[in-house]
């Protein structure tokens, strides 16, 4: 997921990359391998999916610390979140998942198509919903099953919670989309401001969100959080 941003208790932080890592090319003989410029469509595919992330987690809450489509090691972007609620709850948790689908739906709906590039994405969006029942006694039952780093095995090994969590992937999936349609003309304008500077910090999210406001009401409200960010590293 690149950097880790500060995140409450076992939930994984949302930090999010969007894409696999840039191919690498050699300038010759012996010559270092350098990574090869990335076509205008697939760097324009990687604002809107960081885009849709970071304007999803500003309207709902969350601190953004910065947003960039700098490559860095297996990712081809990221957005950097910082704490909004140590110890949070279903709701909060929720929040969470919506904003690390908001790259997903981004892709489906402003950019050209779902890809693998929100693997980690939805490996974290899924830990978390097998985490909210499993690890922290939100769901139906309080019977503590696993830490959230062993969802995985248990959502093999138990196909009655792995449908459980894929239902409640798929409506929190029609709620991210009805915000990112909402929001697009922000997501847009970030998309824009990315292809340009490749690295914006959280004020600068802010003003863009400020400036364009949702195109309809948002079918999840904001929620009022203590802002600890840690400092952006757009330089």
């Amino acid at each position: 997921m690149g950097r880790a941003s500060v995140s409450g208790g076992a939930v994984p932080p949302p930090t999010r990359p969007a894409g696999p890592r840039p191919r690498a090319s050699s300038t010759g003989r012996g010559a270092p391998w350098q990574p090869a410029p990335r076509p205008p469509a697939e760097l324009r595919r990687v604002a809107l999916h960081e885009a849709a992330h970071a304007v999803a987690a500003h309207r709902l809450g969350m601190p953004v610390v910065e947003v960039t489509t700098r490559a860095s090691g297996a990712a081809a972007g990221m957005t950097v979140i910082g704490e909004a609620d140590p110890m949070p709850g279903r709701d909060a948790l929720e929040r969470r998942v919506v904003g690390l689908l908001a790259g997903r739906a981004a892709d489906l709906d402003l950019g050209g198509g779902a890809h693998a590039g929100a693997r980690h994405d939805l490996s974290a969006a899924t830990r978390i919903v097998c985490a909210i029942e499993a690890s922290f006694g939100l769901g139906p039952r309080l019977l503590y099953r696993a830490d959230p780093d062993g969802c995985e095995a248990l959502l093999r090994a138990d196909p009655a919670l792995a449908a459980r969590t894929e239902a409640t992937l798929r409506r929190l999936m029609r709620r991210t989309r009805a915000l990112v349609a909402a929001e697009r003309t922000a997501i847009e304008a970030t998309a824009a401001a990315l292809l340009e500077r490749r690295c914006l910090t959280g004020a600068e999210i802010a003003a863009i969100a400020a400036a364009h406001r949702p195109g309809r009401a948002r079918t999840i409200p904001p929620t009022n959080v203590r802002r600890t960010t840690p400092r952006p590293n757009c330089t």
